[in-house]
């Protein structure tokens, strides 16, 4: 979560996951490793994948984030909701042949994003970003491939996305305008480094299978 102030106006970033994961109860229910492996060696967290039977807990936070929006609007306050997209919906294409995304989980996101900006949420849409963007098949993915997480690559998309939002939204692009001005460097590695965290391996079982280091190409953040 971040803040920014100026112009009278109050900016405020706010990250929110795709809430309610009772898949993973399943999984375990059924015996299951929450891990599971897919094409090209991506691996994915088979919780991911919903369940029509979360719709009334979704709901409930969809109200809540709403209910936050509308209260920080009335204390002069801009909220920018960033929702972040799912690995198994990004490379749906990727998942194996016996786990494939279903209607429900396909369109959980967008759901979510009809429903705040209908009531006036400013909400950033990450989901049709990365789904487009090229970057998607490279050989710099946008999620790592034995991790949860973003690559160097998809961190960029996200926050070149959040930026565009802002320009977007007249009250945030005012605050925004307001705010003293902290000049950063980013400068993109010229070759890859292997990436060690692989969170989605230990998802696996006790007999996971070996897989080869990741490579990704880093960039660096420095304060001028």
């Amino acid at each position: 979560m971040r803040s920014t102030s100026g112009g009278g106006y109050r900016l405020l970033f706010s990250i929110a996951m795709m809430l309610a994961f009772p898949g993973a109860t399943l999984a375990q229910a059924g015996g299951l490793p929450t891990g599971v492996v897919g094409q090209h060696e991506f691996l994915f967290y088979r919780y991911e994948m919903a369940q029509p039977g979360d719709a009334a807990d979704t709901c409930a936070t969809l109200q809540l984030l709403e209910k936050m929006s509308r209260h920080l609007a009335q204390n002069g306050v801009v909220l920018m909701l960033v929702l972040v997209p799912s690995k198994v919906r990004i490379y749906a294409d990727y998942l194996p042949a016996t786990l494939r995304l279903d209607p429900y989980t396909d369109g959980k996101y967008d759901a979510a994003l009809q429903y705040l900006r209908a009531r006036q949420v400013n909400v950033v849409d990450l989901n049709r970003a990365f789904l487009q963007s090229p970057l998607r098949r490279s050989d710099t993915p946008l999620f790592l491939r034995l991790d949860t997480h973003w690559a160097p690559s998809g961190a960029f998309l996200a926050a070149q996305t959040v930026r565009a939002a802002v320009d977007q939204s007249p009250l945030a692009r005012q605050a925004w305008q307001a705010t003293p001005t902290v000049k950063y460097q980013l400068t993109w590695a010229s070759s890859k480094i292997n990436k060690r965290e692989r969170d989605l391996v230990h998802q696996l079982g006790k007999v996971a299978p070996e897989f080869a280091l990741e490579q990704v190409l880093p960039f660096k953040v420095t304060r001028e």
